[in-house]
Parts: C-alpha cells; structure tokens; sequence
C-alpha cells in the first residue's frame, strides 16, 4: 500500500507541475503574439521613415 500511495502522490504531483508548465508556455505565446502585434503598424497607415539625407544637410 505504501508504494502505491507514493506512486499516485508523485504522479498527481507530476501532472500538476506539468500542467502548470503548459499554462506558462500558453501564456508567453499570447504575449508574444501580442507585442507583435502592436509593432505592425494599423491598416491604412506608413510608418514615418526619415531620410537619412535629409539628416545631413
């Protein structure tokens, strides 16, 4: 009885940590896909691009 107890205690304390390993990856996939988003620019609009010529006159 002993090993079997320890067997499902550490299997259950297994699938926490590897549940909880997947929530944090879902997460910074969402953040990543998140910070690339706010550096495209919105539809319609240019980026300002200054001239580097105009810099050195």
């Amino acid at each position: 009885i002993k090993g079997r107890s320890r067997y499902e205690m550490i299997k259950k304390l297994n699938d926490a940590l590897e549940l909880q390993e997947s929530l944090d990856q879902q997460k910074l996939s969402i953040k990543c896909r998140k910070c690339r988003d706010e550096i495209k620019p919105k539809k319609g609009k240019k980026l300002l691009v200054k001239d580097e010529l105009q810099d050195s006159e």
